[in-house]
C-alpha cells in the first residue's frame, strides 16, 4: 500500500486518545471502522478486535505474521518498508477499541427507536420465536432474556407488547424476571388447570409480560405423555389463542431437551433460532433439531429455522471452519455473532445476572451487549 493509501486510512489524522471525549471516541471508532471495512474480510461482522489480536501476535512473530495479515486483509499489499505504518494503524484502532470497550456506562441502550409496524406489519397476529438447542450451557437464556430487553428498548415508543415464556423447568429466565410463582406457571397451562390469562404476569418492564416455569414442568411432561386426547402437542397453541391478539412478539426460552413442552412450544413457533457454540458437534446438533422441525411442520406449517446464532465467537481458525461447515450444508447462519466474553464482559454478565438486570443496564457498551443488540436488529430486519 502506498503512502497515499495509508493516509487514506487515517495515518495522518491520528489523535491522542486521552484527548478525546467519549462521544468523540465513538465518532472516531465508527469513522475508522468504516475506513477499514475492506480490511475486515476475516470476519463477517463489523468488529475490529481480530485486528488487535494480529497486532499482538505480530509483536512476537514479526514479518511472518505480517505476511499473514497481508493475506487476510487483501486491501494491504505486503511490503517490508511499510510495516511500521501498517502496525501503527492497527495499534491505533485497537487502542481506540479497548478504550471504548472499557468505558462503562450506567443506564440503557443508546436512543435507537423504531416503529413496530415496520418490523411486524399491521394487523398481524403475534409472532413467536423459540430459542433452542438440545445441548445445555450454550447461553440460550442469557441471549433470549437480553434479546427481549433489546426489542423492548427499540420498539417501546411504538407500543410493542412482548410475551416471554419460560419453558425450562430450571426457571432461570423466570428468576431473572423475578417471577411470582403464585400466578401459576406454564405447567398449569399444559395440564389444563387454568386458562393461560391466569398465569400471565407483568414484569418490571412495562412492555414485557411473562409466563413463568418451575420444576412442575416435569410432572406436566409426564402427564402429556400419558394423554390420549390426540392434542397433547398443541395444547399451548390452543391456549395462547386467547391472548395472541394482545402481543406483537412471543419469545420462548426452551430447555436443552426434546419433550412434550418443547413440542408444544414448536407448535406455535414461527422462527426457530438455534443458539450454539462453534464446536465440532454443532452441525450434528443443528441437524437433529432440523429433523424435529420437519416432524412438527406436519401440524405447524409456518415453522421455520430462522437461523443459527453463533455464541462465544472468536477469530480462531477452527471457529471459521465450523461456521463454513454449517453454511456448506445450506444452514442459515446469522451474520451477527455473539463474541466470546472476555474477563471484563463475564464480570458484567455476572453483575447483571445477580442484580436481575439486563447486560444493557449494566454495561451497554461492552462487546456482548453490542452483539446482542446488533443481533436483535438483524432479526427485526433493521439495517
Amino acid at each position: 500500500m502506498t503512502d497515499n493509501g495509508m493516509a487514506k486510512f487515517g495515518r495522518d489524522n491520528f489523535v491522542q486518545l486521552d484527548e478525546l471525549s467519549f462521544e468523540e471516541m465513538q465518532q472516531q471508532y465508527v469513522k475508522m471502522a468504516q475506513r477499514c471495512k475492506s480490511l475486515e474480510q476475516i470476519i463477517e461482522v463489523n468488529d475490529i478486535s481480530r485486528l488487535g489480536q494480529l497486532v499482538g501476535k505480530y509483536q512476537n512473530n514479526s514479518k511472518e505474521l505480517l505476511k499473514q495479515i497481508a493475506m487476510i486483509l487483501p486491501a494491504v499489499e505486503y511490503a517490508p518498508e511499510e510495516n511500521k505504518e501498517l502496525v501503527k494503524l492497527l495499534d491505533y484502532l485497537e487502542g481506540l477499541h479497548e478504550k471504548l470497550e472499557a468505558y462503562v456506562v450506567k443506564g440503557t441502550l443508546p436512543e435507537t427507536t423504531f416503529d413496530k409496524t415496520e418490523c411486524f406489519g399491521e394487523h398481524r397476529t403475534m409472532r413467536t420465536v423459540s430459542f433452542i438447542n438440545f445441548k445445555g450451557g450454550v447461553g440460550k437464556t442469557t441471549v433470549s432474556t437480553n434479546f427481549a430487553y433489546a426489542i423492548f428498548c427499540m420498539l417501546r415508543d411504538s407500543g410493542v407488547r412482548i410475551l416471554f415464556i419460560d419453558n425450562d423447568k430450571q426457571g432461570n429466565a423466570s428468576d431473572w424476571f423475578e417471577a411470582d410463582r403464585q400466578y401459576g406457571t406454564i405447567a398449569n397451562v399444559l395440564m389444563g388447570d387454568v386458562p393461560v390469562r391466569k398465569v400471565i404476569q407483568h414484569t418490571r418492564y412495562e412492555c414485557i409480560d411473562l409466563i413463568a416455569a418451575d420444576t412442575g414442568l416435569m410432572e406436566a411432561n409426564a402427564h402429556l405423555l400419558e394423554g390420549e386426547n390426540g392434542n397433547e402437542a398443541v395444547i399451548l397453541r390452543e391456549a395462547l389463542q386467547e391472548v395472541a391478539g394482545e402481543y406483537d412478539l412471543c419469545i420462548i426460552d426452551n430447555p436443552p431437551d426434546i419433550n412434550m413442552s418443547v413440542l408444544n412450544a414448536l407448535s406455535i413457533t414461527d422462527d426457530v433460532i438455534i443458539v450454539t457454540f462453534p464446536e465440532k458437534d454443532s452441525l450434528a446438533g443443528a441437524k437433529e433439531i432440523l429433523a424435529h422441525i420437519k416432524q412438527v411442520k406436519k401440524f405447524n406449517r409456518g415453522l421455520t429455522l430462522s437461523g443459527i446464532l453463533v455464541n462465544a465467537f472468536s477469530g480462531h481458525k477452527t471457529v471459521y471452519q465450523c461456521i463454513d461447515e454449517m453454511k456448506n450444508k445450506h444452514l442459515p447462519v446469522y451474520r451477527t455473532k455473539i463474541h466470546y466474553a472476555d474477563r471484563e464482559a463475564k464480570n458484567f454478565l455476572n453483575v447483571a445476572r445477580q442484580g436481575k438486570k439486563s447486560i444493557f443496564e449494566v454495561s451497554p457498551c461492552c462487546k456482548v451487549a453490542r452483539d446482542i443488540f446488533d443481533f436483535s436488529r438483524e432479526y427485526l430486519g433493521i439495517a
